[in-house]
């Protein structure tokens, strides 16, 4: 009985093991809480640090505001007020232990392009850690001026320089010319991506994107360092006034072979280095046209050809002539009115109507080409020369230009008329069968009769219409043509509005914006005989004033001119819907017809 009581070996060993099994259980959790303490016992630091303390204008460089020992999610970065941010904030986080010791670290890095000269603070940026703050501290960085040549560019933060240049194809400009603007790329790093980080909103121009870019590098001499040079983009614009305009630096962030290569396998990726990279800021002087242009001046500027395409030469007066005019240029053509016609004879002519409208892209350059239909109707027979003369500005020689379609020959017959007097005649000549039929008294009572009243009356009628009708085309054709188109701008822009309402559902809404601005700035240069060459934000204020509008009204019609210029570049005036655009059209035109 004894023996059976005592402990076996086996069960003597288990019961030696259980501090140990438990110990070893419980030990990574001592581990952590002896480094836990560790860790609450250093305190959080945080610091700001940059790649450099003097930079040049218009370069870029890194702040990075660092937080040592804690982690936080409530961060507040300086305003940054002298400088600009192209980028960031990037944050990052990490844990490392040495020699037991944890340490925690989390980041926030921007990139900052530098813009003003002279000594600029970065003040401090603020973190929260439960119901602690801590702040870095300011410090000063000094902007130095560029030493890079004019539209060079600035320098990247490689080690070997990269530049960004922006490139202008001339040095001064005219309202709706076209201005090439180059961002050129010149490195001798192995660069292997380019992004636009930030970029100017263009906001003065109409802008056009360049499809086609030359991929072909060519090769730069810089200080007698050599570069590639490659243009990594390419933009058309079009100054509408005349002005001088500033555009901010591109910056772009380029992908270049990591100088820190390590061994790599044949599977392994390439590691790349990110820098960013600006251009200089860059002026455009925009020239006001010149004050002698002809009165067939329709407002477009650059180079221009036509071709004409014509219809049936042979008709009658009861037949339309018809023709199509191609005008092809480098200029804006929402700039330009369509020219009219201009002949020896007599015709009715009807509004040009667009028919096509396409861009393309040829010699380096953005070109249009508009298709224009044009209906004639003759007023009598003969042989008569058609032709459409275009003025346009030319840059290049600094003097307006004068382009005419081929002329063209048309043979007008004579075609059949309905004589309206007819039925009259024939009314007149059965007035005796009338009189046979009736009762006899009437034949003493003759001008009494109802169907002889009828017609007399028709007749006073007719002859009293007929004189009013020669009346008012001596006094229509007394008025001077522009005292006239002055006088009828107003009904025909709201026939225009009227048409435009109809289809407006159906247009999209670059197309409706767009339509509704050329018919409120048509009736402005035809109420006011405003040449198209002058039609800006002065000329517009100058000509109200001169025709007595009141003061008032001419602030209004300015203040919505100068809103409708945000409709070229995609937008619309002070955000109206499409019924408002049209209202306060109307009721701009109304006022100002008065």
């Amino acid at each position: 009985h004894h023996q059976r009581n005592q402990p076996s070996k086996l069960q003597n060993q288990n019961v030696r093991n259980v501090p140990f099994n438990y110990l070893k259980k419980i030990a990574p959790l001592l581990l952590l809480f002896f480094l836990a303490g560790n860790v609450s016992a250093q305190d959080p630091v945080f610091v700001a640090k940059t790649s450099g303390t003097q930079v040049a204008q218009h370069a870029v460089f890194t702040v990075q505001f660092e937080l040592k020992n804690a982690t936080s999610t409530r961060f507040e970065p300086p305003s940054f007020k002298d400088f600009k941010i192209v980028g960031g904030p990037s944050t990052s986080s990490s844990t490392m232990i040495v020699n037991g010791v944890v340490s925690k670290s989390q980041t926030w890095t921007y990139s900052i392009l530098a813009n003003k000269q002279g000594k600029q603070t970065v003040e401090a940026a603020k973190v929260i850690i439960g119901n602690q703050g801590y702040s870095t501290k300011p410090f000063q960085v000094e902007v130095l001026a560029s030493t890079a040549q004019p539209n060079q560019g600035s320098v990247g933060e490689s080690k070997d320089p990269i530049f960004l240049r922006a490139e202008l194809n001339d040095s001064i400009y005219y309202p709706g010319q076209q201005i090439i603007l180059n961002y050129k790329l010149l490195f001798n790093e192995n660069v292997q991506t380019v992004n636009p980080i930030v970029e100017d909103d263009y906001t003065d121009f109409f802008l056009q994107h360049f499809a086609n870019i030359n991929p072909v590098a060519s090769y730069e001499t810089i200080n007698g360092v050599q570069y590639t040079s490659r243009v990594i983009k390419s933009l058309a614009l079009y100054a509408h006034q005349s002005g001088t305009y500033e555009i901010d630096p591109l910056v772009i962030q380029a992908g270049i072979d990591s100088p820190f290569e390590t061994n790599r396998g044949f599977f392994s990726m390439r590691r790349l280095q990110h820098v960013q990279i600006a251009s200089l800021p860059i002026s455009v002087q925009v020239d006001a046209l010149p004050s002698d242009a002809t009165d067939t001046f329709s407002g477009a500027v650059g180079q221009y050809q036509m071709r004409v395409t014509q219809g049936q030469q042979q008709l009658s007066t009861n037949d339309a002539f018809t023709f199509y005019l191609e005008i092809t240029g480098n200029g804006d053509s929402r700039r330009w009115a369509l020219p009219s016609p201009v002949t020896n004879g007599k015709f009715d002519i009807y509004e040009p109507k667009i028919i096509k409208d396409e861009e393309f892209e040829m010699n380096n350059q953005m070109n249009q080409r508009r298709t224009i239909s044009y209906q004639m109707i003759p007023s009598s027979s003969g042989t008569f020369k058609i032709s459409v003369p275009f003025t346009y500005f030319d840059p290049e020689t600094k003097a307006y230009v004068t382009a005419h379609s081929d002329t063209m020959t048309v043979m007008v017959t004579q075609g059949q008329k309905k004589d309206h007097t007819a039925t009259s005649d024939s009314d007149e000549s059965t007035a005796p069968v009338l009189m046979s039929v009736s009762k006899p008294w009437f034949k003493d009572q003759f001008w009494t009769s109802i169907p002889h009243l009828f017609l007399f009356g028709l007749f006073v009628s007719g002859f009293g219409f007929g004189l009013f009708g020669i009346w008012r085309y001596e006094r229509e054709h007394k008025i001077p043509e522009a005292q006239r188109i002055s006088r009828d701008a107003g009904q025909k822009a709201n026939d225009k509005f009227d048409q435009l309402e109809k289809s407006m559902d159906g247009m999209d809404v670059r197309a409706f914006y767009g339509s509704a601005t050329e018919i409120f700035y048509a009736f402005l240069i035809e109420r006011f005989s405003i040449p198209s060459s002058e039609l800006d934000e002065a000329g517009v204020a100058s000509y109200l004033t001169k025709s007595n509008i009141e003061e008032s009204l001419v602030n209004r019609t300015k203040s919505f001119f100068v809103q409708c210029l945000t409709v070229r570049y995609g937008g619309t005036p002070e955000g109206m819907s499409r019924t408002e655009m049209i209202q306060v059209c109307r009721d701009l035109i109304n006022g100002l017809q008065d």
